[in-house]
């Protein structure tokens, strides 16, 4: 069975036990991680807290990074904010990095029960499928949880629109609200033929006029206009951005790594 969580405190009230766990939060968390992996940070330790990460530095040392915001801005005392533009490869390479944001890194604690934890984001949804086909080819019994962190206990339209593309992609029988997250995705297509992102002959132009797409249907929505005011457009334009290049995530025992 596929199911959608709208929300990371929804995600509370769900027992993830020997299933597969999605988490989602395309502006900015699961993006920024996906980034920063690409550009060979070593791992990646999700917090809930600010005062989390501190503890954990204190301990591992001052070789940590820690990263993440507060209302979409750097929390005092960290090195890094939550744009996936400041994870580039000269700050990032080989190091942990400790991150807690408002939504995403708590959409990942509220999981940690689940036997696999994806982390997905439009720049890394064609491989995260790969490997969640290789799951459910192997464990047919299991489950799947596509998470939407949303902003602040309310859903977002990028984060249903990235789980909706991705249980179009999915065969297996799904919940109401997974079949309505499908519904948005294929909606943001104008009643147009809806390309397989797997296909071997989508091209370059291909995804960018899907990328374009998404991001337009999404610029309605009340996060996107947050981070615009804030002045976030460049990192925006880098979360619309499927690629065939970042790998899929997965979070194993609290650590967040690259899947080669």
């Amino acid at each position: 069975m596929i199911y959608a969580i709208a929300t990371a405190n929804e995600a509370t009230s769900y027992d993830f036990n020997n299933h597969t766990a999605v988490v989602i939060d395309v502006l900015r968390a699961t993006t920024t991680m996906s980034v920063a992996l690409h550009n060979k940070a070593s791992q990646i330790i999700a917090v809930r807290t600010p005062e989390e990460a501190l503890d954990i530095r204190t301990r591992l040392g001052n070789d940590i990074l820690l990263g993440g915001e507060r209302n979409a801005d750097k929390i005092d005392g960290f090195d890094l904010d939550n744009s996936p533009r400041s994870y580039t490869s000269d700050v990032v390479a080989n190091k942990t990095i400790v991150m807690t944001t408002t939504n995403g890194t708590q959409a990942i604690n509220s999981c940690q029960s689940a036997k696999h934890i994806l982390i997905a984001s439009f720049p890394n949804v064609v491989n995260t499928l790969s490997v969640l086909g290789e799951i459910l080819c192997n464990e047919p019994s299991s489950d799947v949880y596509l998470i939407c962190s949303g902003t602040e206990g309310r859903f977002t339209i990028e984060d249903g629109l990235c789980a909706g593309l991705i249980i179009h992609h999915l065969e297996g029988e799904k919940s109401d609200f997974a079949i309505a997250l499908e519904q948005l995705y294929l909606s943001s297509f104008n009643n147009t033929k809806v390309p397989s992102i797997l296909s071997s002959d989508t091209t370059a132009e291909t995804f960018c006029q899907i990328n374009s797409l998404l991001k337009n249907v999404t610029s309605r929505g009340e996060h996107f206009k947050r981070l615009r005011r804030k002045g976030y457009e460049a990192d925006i334009d880098i979360c619309f951005n499927i690629s065939l290049h970042h790998n899929a995530i997965e979070c194993k025992n609290g650590r967040i790594y690259s899947i080669n």
